[in-house]
């Protein structure tokens, strides 16, 4: 996976190929193209025709980019068929740039998102006019969150098991189409990057030409292929509108564009999109029944027969997909009901088998499969899954056999089948059900009712009714809510008048709360309009708890009736009902409701009040501003609910009304309103701000100086500073210091921003003002502007101590290394001893920039920084930033003040963090300061020492792995295959390779991990990696051995393993053995690179699987 800086790159990449297209391809491999071009078209165009040729990479960039745009450019200008315009902004699909294409082709674009609607707006409106849309490899890899165009495209990316490195049999599946007479017929291998497909209904929709042979052994053997990879089409064409489109999974790798016939097999669909070439689009059903081998079904179904719970269920998965492809196939699903009908009858399938069994007969199963399940239905054993087959299967005789088995069963049988009667409706069991309504098992008499609620209909309506008025207690809740549910099925079949009967009679006030609210809601579903009047007329009820529930019908009133008659009744509601009625209220636009809340604000009662404010802060408009900004500056409970209202106010002219009021608002309302625009960053009140800023209160100050930080910009920097210049308050100053300099950074690094502050610093008369002199001095080295650094260094040297003391603050806080040396001589000359403090501190923070690289110079500038500390309190700090360097020597001075008494913990607490960085690549010196920790802890449970203990699990889980390496590469060769290529590092005799020290992985996870995709990254390419290894004897030994993708090892010049594999990394997945000899042993590993991840691991271990003794690891001196 790329990181957010390469995929940044990536994308500029992406923006730049039509201008470096013809720089990244070779003369040699331009004149192969242009060989393979057609020499002509297939057909005359009927017109001159444009093709857009869009290259734009938001994901993975395919390095075969350049190829395609190049090889489609010369194939339109050689065969006169199209003129092809690459480009690769999305302003592209704007309708007046679009309209001039005559279709689109997709070259190995990924991850298009398309986020600007107007844009997917005109896309579809082109194609669909009767356009063509065409895409190249990757041109599936896009569109994942619009659905539309995943249509369009046939389907989506969904992984390539059989990667550009290997070499796989394709077959044609529509032989005689024209836009396959290329291949003569003729079924063929390629080299080349193919997609699995997550269809978007593609067999219904779409007419595929060309797939992977999945009967090809390679092909099924790849590693990463599933058992139901069986339909992998490479190649279709499909209409859409009355546009066209033309799909091809060939084109990750350059050599597809000098292929001839897959070239004019990209014509032909081009020129069918481009609507000159007539092809038949005609669907191809998927030939299932010839993708399955027999054996390798009767192998699936034996597994089931002996299948136990717990057990592995990946035959059971497999046997699903199988069914999922013979779906289509009325013989297929006949045949598959049989078997698994002929496994429910032996003896010696196993429960967990017939359990599988019938939940796939549920799918396919049918009216042959009755007889067998229903004997099932009276075995508690077998019931349940007879029953859950038998609930789907649609079929008459399912019912019979249902019914038959009720009046023979009791209890929890009785109780299922009940259950499965009512989930089919079947009312033939009305009568039978309505016996069991009075049963003396409450269980029982409970699955009847809602069995019956289910069936609905006038027979089992009239049970329930007379059900009704003879229960009690949670049965009688239970008859309410089948009686509701057979109001609910007579409105759906259009008896609205005796749905509202039953309706009107549950909401009465016997019926608990649930019950009446929903026929409630039926009686305003059968009414259909005129919904807000019956809601005002149940608000109007003097009963309370009806009120509480009339309101909450509000959000049933459909948005073209009015509120106002219920809008005016909230003041005589309860206050509950009110709060209930103002909260839905939130949720409508009505003028209506809003007046009402506005009223409500009134209110005596505090909750309704607060229900009141927080409904205004979704529905208020502008004149709702003064108001809220009002409350929110009172003493009660609806204060602060008042405030967030007024900040999240959403609608025209908030801003404006915002602003427009601050003037003349009272002082504690000015103050919201001022928050208000902080909070809503409105730039516009800048003005009015500044203004503000010079306010009697101090608190109206105070909030103007911090809404200024979000609104103003560089050009308000002089007004700023004058306002700090005249503060009268050290809090305003402070205030000022922070809002001066985040305005500042906004502002471009080229804009000279601490000009304006140094020019008015200099204005100031000598010897005047050190307050001011002070902040402007925090300010500069805020800013941290390089023209203010002479201003800072100088003031080093004020005789007035606090601007001296501010200069340094302000040199402490420097964005990089560069006053180190000031502040190292005042910490050594200087005898004020807080200035000696704060520049001790200030020059060890400075040094942190050094620790991205860490060198004996920066070492000795912190040991100098301890020797300078005054006391223990200043080393612990210095400790604390010694923490983030990321070297063994920073390691091994923190552990050397271990044996300090006084500093003990936070030199264990530094050297800790150093270690979990430098673990990596330096483990076995970074285990023995662990353990040297731990030796000098008093107490083990702090948060250190765990860490400490972690850490040494962490490098003893992964010893031997060995993480420090030289690298040489990457190697590209696009004509040959990547493994078998001797790249130079293999070569004898050559000296001129270049080495580098492999960076240690940043993956705490995997430290093992040699990250060449972090490191080199790129596709189709090798590495070489190269280490040394002392053993103090001849002795055999184990290599384990990982690689993302193929691996190959020498040992002291001899190829001793090698792995043409297309995986990601595993520890050990490759285990060899290898003989040391005496000495120093070289080794060299080449890894090579297909697409995504890239990376692998390797370490040395005895022939037992142990830790391997009397060998080192060192690098190689490198000569370059």
């Amino acid at each position: 996976m790329m990181n957010r800086r390469k995929k940044i790159i990536a994308i500029w990449a992406c923006l730049l190929l039509p201008s470096l297209a013809l720089a990244q391809i070779s003369p040699a491999d331009l004149q192969k193209i242009e060989k393979a071009l057609p020499a002509q078209a297939t057909v005359k165009p009927k017109q001159p025709r444009k093709l857009l040729v869009f290259t734009r990479a938001e994901g993975f960039v395919h390095s075969s980019i350049p190829y395609a745009a190049k090889a489609l450019e010369l194939m339109g200008k050689q065969t006169g068929a199209f003129t092809a315009v690459e480009r690769a902004d999305m302003a592209a699909f704007a309708p007046e740039n679009l309209r001039q294409f005559d279709a689109v082709l997709f070259a190995n674009t990924t991850q298009l998102a398309f986020d600007d609607l107007s844009l997917r707006q005109s896309l579809m409106a082109f194609v669909k006019s009767g356009k063509g849309i065409a895409g190249l490899h990757a041109a599936t890899d896009n569109f994942y969150n619009w659905p539309e165009a995943g249509d369009m495209m046939g389907g989506h990316f969904d992984g390539h098991p059989w990667q550009a490195n290997g070499t796989w049999a394709v077959k044609i599946v529509d032989p005689a189409h024209p836009l396959t007479a290329a291949f003569h017929d003729k079924n063929f291998q390629i080299s080349d990057e193919i997609y699995r497909i997550r269809q978007r209904s593609l067999r219904q929709n779409g007419r595929v030409l060309i797939a992977l042979d999945m009967t090809d052994k390679t092909n099924r053997a790849t590693e990463g292929v599933r058992f139901g990879d069986r339909d992998i089409p490479i190649s279709w064409v499909r209409r859409f509108g009355n546009g066209r489109v033309f799909y091809s999974s060939f084109g990750h790798n350059p050599a597809i564009y000098w292929n001839p016939a897959i070239l004019q097999h990209f014509l032909d669909g081009i020129q069918f999109a481009l609507g000159d070439l007539p092809v038949d689009v005609t669907p191809l059903p998927f030939d299932v029944e010839n993708a399955f081998a027999p054996d390798e079904l009767n192998q699936l179904f034996e597994k089931v027969a002996t299948y136990e719970y717990g057990q592995s269920r990946e035959a059971m998965v497999n046997l699903i997909e199988y069914f999922r492809f013979a779906a289509g196939s009325p013989k297929l699903q006949q045949q598959n009901a049989k078997r698994l009908l002929q496994l429910l009858t032996s003896n010696n399938t196993t429960l967990a088998g017939k359990q599988f069994v019938c939940e796939q007969l549920s799918r396919i199963g049918s009216k042959a499969s009755v007889p067998t399940l229903a004997r099932m239905l009276q075995d508690s054993a077998t019931s349940d899954m007879a029953r859950f087959a038998l609930e789907r299967i649609p079929d008459p005789a399912v019912d019979k056999a249902l019914r038959k088995a009720l009046s023979q069963t009791t209890g929890k049988i009785r109780i299922g089948l009940i259950n499965t009667i009512g989930q089919r409706r079947d009312a033939k069991a009305v009568s039978a059900l309505s016996k069991l309504i009075e049963n003396s098992d409450p269980l029982t008499a409970s699955a009847a009712i809602t069995a019956l609620g289910k069936i609905g209909g006038e027979k089992a309506t009239r049970v329930l009714t007379r059900a009704k008025d003879k229960t009690s207690g949670p049965l009688n809740a239970l008859v309410c809510d089948a009686y509701l549910n057979c109001a609910d099925v007579l409105l759906q079949q259009g008896e609205k008048d005796k749905a509202l009967l039953i309706y009107s009679q549950l909401n009465a006030p016997q019926f608990p709360a649930p019950i009446r609210y929903a026929a409630m809601r039926g009686m305003i579903h059968g009414r259909g309009e005129n919904v807000s009047e019956f809601v005002l007329s149940l608000l109007k009820n003097s009963d309370p708890p009806t009120q509480i529930l009339a309101a909450n019908l509000v959000h049933e009133i459909p948005a073209t009736e009015s509120v106002v008659g219920i809008a005016q009744a909230l003041p005589n509601l309860a206050p509950a009902s009110q709060v209930q009625l103002l909260t839905l209220f939130a949720e409508r636009k009505d003028a209506e409701a809003r007046q009402a809340a506005v009223a409500a604000t009134q209110s005596d009662h505090a909750e309704v009040r607060a229900a009141a404010v927080q409904t205004l802060g979704k529905i208020g408009d502008e004149t709702t501003v003064p108001l809220l900004a009002k409350i929110a500056a009172g003493k009660n409970a609806e204060a602060a609910i008042a405030r967030r209202s007024l900040h999240r106010l959403a609608g025209p002219n908030i801003d404006e009304t915002i602003v427009k009021n601050i003037p003349t608002a009272a002082p504690e309302v000015k103050i919201e309103l001022i928050l208000a625009a902080n909070q809503r960053r409105i730039s516009a009140a800048t003005p009015i701000l500044l203004q503000t800023a010079k306010a009697p209160e101090l608190q109206v100050r105070v909030e103007s100086i911090r809404a200024l930080k979000t609104s103003a910009d560089g050009q308000n920097l002089s007004d700023l500073i004058e306002l700090l210049v005249n503060a009268s308050t050290a809090s305003e100053r402070s205030e000022l210091e922070t809002t001066i300099i985040a305005v500042a950074l906004k502002a471009p690094a080229e804009s000279h921003k601490s000009n304006v502050v140094i020019n008015r610093l200099k204005a100031l008369p000598p010897g005047t003002n050190p307050e001011v002199r002070e902040s402007l001095l925090h300010v500069l080295g805020g800013i941290g502007d390089e023209g203010a650094l002479p201003i800072l260094i100088a003031a080093l040297n004020d005789t007035a101590a606090n601007v001296k003391t501010a200069a340094i603050r302000a040199l402490s806080e420097w964005p990089n290394a560069a006053p180190e040396k000031n502040l190292l001589a005042i910490v050594e000359n200087s005898k004020h001893t807080l200035h000696q403090i704060l520049a001790l501190r200030g020059f060890v923070r400075l040094l942190r920039f050094e620790s991205d690289l860490p060198s004996e110079e920066t070492i000795k500038k912190f040991r100098r920084a301890m020797e300078l500390a005054a006391n223990p309190t200043e080393q612990k700090m210095v400790l604390g930033w010694l923490a983030e360097v990321k070297s063994l020597e920073a390691l091994e001075m923190a552990a050397a003040y271990m044996k300090n008494e006084a500093l003990r913990t936070e030199a264990a607490v530094a050297a800790v963090k150093i270690a979990g960085a430098v673990s990596g690549s330096h483990p076995v010196e970074t285990k023995a300061k662990l353990q040297q920790v731990l030796q000098s802890a008093k107490n083990d449970t702090l948060p250190h020492t765990r860490q400490a203990l972690a850490l040494i699990k962490q490098i003893e889980r992964f010893e031997d792995y060995m993480t420090a390496w030289l690298v040489s590469g990457p190697y590209v060769n696009n004509e040959a295959n990547l493994f078998e290529f001797e790249f130079p590092p293999e070569q004898s005799g050559q000296s001129e390779v270049k080495w580098q020290v492999m960076p240690a992985s940043t993956n705490k996870d995997a430290p093992w991990l040699l990250q060449l995709d972090e490191v080199l990254g790129g596709d189709n390419r090798a590495a070489y990696l190269r280490n040394q290894v002392w053993s103090e004897r001849e002795q055999r030994v184990k290599m384990e051995l990982g690689s993302d993708d193929g691996v190959k090892v020498w040992l002291n010049g001899e190829l001793v393993h090698a792995n043409n594999a297309a995986r990601g990394v595993t520890p050990g997945e490759d285990v060899i053995e290898i003989t040391l000899r005496q000495g120093w042993n070289s080794l060299l590993l080449k890894i090579t690179q297909g697409t995504g991840g890239w990376g692998a691991c390797a370490r040395l271990r005895n022939l037992d699987g142990g830790k391997l003794e009397g060998v080192k690891v060192a690098l190689p001196e490198i000569v370059n």
